[in-house]
């Protein structure tokens, strides 16, 4: 276990969204009007293995640059990261609000955060709250050539547009779609194995993401119970056929509200199968992964002064036809919640 130096946006974003009830609700609702917001500040524990991360930057890693081996499954890492995910937004007369946040952007993934900066318009004439952002990722290191004995590393990242429509013409559904173009500087995937140059190009993993989801909400007891059911549509449409893939995911969360002691507890879970589009000229197989995960979440009010006390513990489990491509995380984590 090594205790890093550097700042992180991390996942504590997407626990907050639960609390809130609604993606664009960053601090009061929208019957307050002006500046609203949340600061989290903490620290967590991240175990990862994953033969295609790095790390969160060259001060913020898991692994040393050598030591692979392409057959097998990576060895697995801990780091103590600290934690720092700002949101803000300013809501005007008519309920429409301007917002900066920042979030995961693959479920239970610290590695995978991205920074939004949208509007959102409330209670439409019983449309219902619509919302879009702009998309940054945050970027994370990872192998020029992940397949290579000694590996060297690279930079990748996202940008991209996230759209939101909650409380279909009253309802408890909501629709959701996000698009980025994902970027890897210097790709090399491949290079060191003998492939052919058509070869390689089945490796590269540029390209597009497009994710349509869809969810139903279930009130139980007022808002002290409240379940979730939600699906998921994934393409990873890369440059790469070998690595582009389609992903269909089932997920369902549920939260209990306690008012009297002021306290949430969320738990959620998902299960995800994909299948690559082409065979993988390196494993001479086309790779399929089925994902599982899942994360508890427990949000204290005004645990000391105006301060929130949140705890989350998450992890992902990839399994793959092929070990190289095996991956599992798991993070522990706590931080304070300032309300601006």
């Amino acid at each position: 276990m090594r205790l890093q130096t550097g700042i992180c946006l991390t996942i504590f974003t997407i626990s907050l969204s639960f609390y809130s009830n609604n993606a664009y609700a960053v601090g009061p609702s929208t019957s307050s009007k002006g500046f609203s917001g949340k600061i989290v500040f903490g620290g967590q524990t991240v175990t990862l293995k994953s033969n295609m991360i790095y790390g969160l930057s060259d001060y913020n890693n898991y692994y040393d640059k050598t030591d692979n081996n392409s057959s097998e499954s990576a060895e697995t890492e801990t780091i103590i990261n600290p934690i720092f995910s700002p949101g803000i937004a300013y809501t005007f007369e008519n309920n429409t609000k301007i917002f900066f946040l920042t979030k995961s952007l693959e479920p239970y993934s610290t590695n995978d955060s991205g920074v939004f900066l949208g509007i959102s318009c409330e209670k439409i004439n019983g449309i219902g709250n619509i919302g879009i952002s702009g998309i940054y990722g945050v970027p994370v290191m990872t192998w020029k050539d992940p397949y290579a004995v000694s590996r060297e590393t690279t930079e990748s990242g996202c940008f991209g547009v996230s759209a939101e429509w909650e409380k279909l013409f009253g309802s408890n559904f909501n629709l959701n779609y996000m698009f980025r173009k994902l970027t890897i500087e210097n790709e090399k995937s491949g290079e060191t194995e003998g492939l052919l140059s058509d070869e390689m190009d089945l490796l590269k993993r540029d390209g597009y993401h497009h994710r349509a989801g869809a969810e139903y909400i279930v009130f139980i007891g007022g808002y002290t119970n409240i379940l979730k059911f939600g699906f998921d549509y994934d393409i990873y449409d890369l440059e790469g056929d070998a690595m582009s893939f389609k992903r269909y995911t089932g997920k369902m969360a549920y939260t209990y509200i306690n008012t009297e002691y002021q306290f949430n507890i969320n738990l959620s879970a998902l299960y995800a199968y994909s299948q690559n589009e082409e065979i993988n000229p390196l494993f001479e197989k086309t790779i399929k992964t089925k994902k599982g995960g899942g994360s508890i979440t427990v949000m204290k009010e005004h645990f000391i002064s105006d301060l929130d006390l949140i705890v989350n513990i998450q992890s992902y489990l990839n399994v793959t036809n092929q070990d190289f491509y095996d991956s599992y995380s798991l993070s522990i984590g706590a931080g304070l919640i300032y309300h601006i």
